[in-house]
């Protein structure tokens, strides 16, 4: 889309053909809503030499970050609301964007000893870390996560066990081999990211981890958290088809496939060409990934059809009907019911709205017999004028609906099933299996 933005107190007023004289020229440039950086290093105060406020918010400003969260690298290290203050006079001070600073686990950020008061800290941070350090010993960790809970945080956790280091300076796999450097074991992550998830889940205390590394740790993570997994592939702005498809690599249970190409607005058109969805059917036979078949109007059917009968998509498909797209099909009950019985026997569908059409098609969704997807990707609005604070709202909602109507939401392992996805333990077997092989990483 191609269009004049009017700005009126730092936010957009309207969007058209102005043409007015004191424009300023920004052709071919994107406009997008702030993108946010939930780890940066600002070094400062400390370190300046390194990194400061000033320059590191320009950059990001640049980049069209418009909040950065930092973390407590620092010296003196925010690990007291007095040593806090100092970064927040940088901050008020220098700040480009929005900055909202981590404070500390332990006292000197030293990942031991002394734990922080975390109920100081909590009004003036967006959570607590020991960055560049793992906290050595289970017992603080977990008063640690309980502590945070009590305040309303989060923890995002560095993890390495020290005493697994062993003076080692790389990753110990074939590089260091190659090149005669003393390694560092992957057991020295992946322990304590296991020691942690179990605390997570002991506290329930919100729990993030940083830079994970090992294929141990992502096994680990998948296994504590057990939702089937639907990767994107929808890219972006003439971004090229094998990037699109490099998401498969990970190995998720499902992948979109956007079945044609559509108008979006102006000149912009999301482009899925029949040989690209060839390419991307192949791909996700190989790796055993099942398509969620996205159609925004019935000729998507149509190709997904012929799709199916050539062999580049197994049967029996899943279908995701889109509903209210701009120049898509109009949400309306009538074209729901036009759009399920074009599917194939055996189809498994789900359907939405977008915008205000967003309860109706759930409701007839729920009503034919199909599965239902809710969010904000699709719908700001809860209702007229009330907007949603987050995900959750809708679905929450979505479960009471479905329990009126005598049902209830599937487990993940229930949906696998239904859906004719692999198991949560073959899955997790098979993203180990494919990540160690030659030719891939670690």
């Amino acid at each position: 889309m191609r269009a004049d933005v009017s700005v009126d107190g730092g936010r957009i007023a309207s969007v058209s053909n102005l043409h007015e004289a004191d424009a300023l020229p920004l052709g071919g440039k994107l406009l997008i809503p702030g993108l946010v950086d939930v780890h940066v290093h600002l070094r400062e105060p400390g370190f300046f030499y390194k990194e400061g406020v000033k320059s590191g918010t320009l950059a990001a400003a640049r980049g069209g970050y418009t909040d950065v969260c930092a973390m407590p690298n620092l010296n003196p290290p925010p690990d007291t609301p007095e040593h806090l203050g100092e970064e927040l006079s940088a901050i008020r001070r220098d700040a480009a964007v929005r900055v909202h600073p981590y404070g500390c686990i332990t006292m000197g950020q030293r990942g031991r000893g002394e734990l922080c008061d975390f109920e100081a800290l909590r009004p003036q941070t967006v959570a607590f870390s020991d960055d560049g350090r793992g906290i050595q010993e289970e017992g603080s960790m977990r008063e640690a996560m309980r502590r945070v809970k009590a305040a309303g945080g989060l923890i995002a956790a560095h993890c390495e066990d020290e005493s697994l280091l062993h003076g080692g300076c790389v990753h110990e796999g074939e590089y260091a081999r190659q090149h005669g450097l003393k390694g560092i074991s992957s057991e020295s992550e992946w322990r304590q990211v296991e020691r942690d998830l179990r605390l997570a889940e002991e506290t329930g205390c919100p729990y993030h981890v940083c830079h994970v590394s090992t294929k141990e740790s992502v096994a680990l993570i998948r296994e504590k958290c057990d939702i089937v997994i639907n990767m994107t592939t929808a890219g972006g702005f003439g971004v090229p088809d094998d990037e699109r498809i490099l998401p498969l690599d990970l190995i998720p249970e499902m992948a979109t496939m956007d079945a044609g190409s559509m108008n979006v607005k102006g000149d912009f058109v999301f482009h899925n060409s029949v040989a690209f969805l060839e390419k991307l059917g192949r791909r996700a036979q190989e790796l055993g990934i099942r398509p969620e078949i996205e159609v925004m109007d019935t000729g998507m059917v149509y190709t997904a059809l012929r799709l199916i009968e050539q062999g580049y998509i197994k049967s029996p498909p899943h279908f995701q009907m889109v509903l209210g797209m701009e120049n898509g099909m109009a949400a309306t009950v009538e074209n729901l019911v036009y759009m399920k019985n074009l599917l194939p026997p055996g189809a498994t569908w789900s359907a939405f709205g977008v915008g205000k059409a967003h309860l109706t098609i759930l409701m007839a969704t729920l009503a034919l017999g199909g599965h239902v997807r809710v969010g904000m990707e699709d719908n700001i609005y809860l209702d007229a004028g009330q907007k949603a604070s987050s995900n959750v709202d809708f679905v929450e909602r979505t479960r009471r609906i479905i329990e009126l109507n005598n049902k209830r939401p599937a487990t993940p392992e229930e949906t696998r099933a239904m859906l004719g996805l692999r198991s949560r333990q073959a899955c997790m077997d098979y993203a180990l299996q494919f990540s160690a092989r030659p030719d891939r990483c670690g």
